[in-house]
């Protein structure tokens, strides 16, 4: 009937960290000389994603990308956020891959 395979479930455990006040962040970029831009280079993000950080549009990230602006900012994670629940989802190879999961 599967031509491959069927996917495997494996369990996916991501830390949010919920930000505390969007302009801090926004005042303490400023300091740096940093535009929205440049900040997101240095973060590997999306200029959009760090608008939308700063804008409150974005209530949680996740805990890379906060490491990653704490370390930019030059301020510490405590400073900027407040760490949140560890998400566990489900994850199958499939889905890594690209295809769609096959249903039980």
């Amino acid at each position: 009937m599967y031509a491959q395979a069927r996917p495997k479930i494996r369990n996916s455990r991501e830390v949010f960290m919920r930000i505390k006040d969007p302009e801090t962040i926004r005042e303490v970029r400023l300091e740096h000389g940093y535009t929205q831009r440049n900040l997101a280079d240095l973060c590997r993000c999306s200029q959009a994603a760090i608008w939308q950080i700063e804008n409150g549009v974005l209530t949680s990230i996740s805990e890379d990308l906060a490491t990653q602006l704490c370390k930019w900012l030059k301020r510490k994670e405590r400073e900027l956020f407040v760490r949140g629940e560890i998400r566990t989802h489900a994850m199958t190879s499939a889905a890594r891959r690209g295809r769609p999961a096959v249903a039980a």
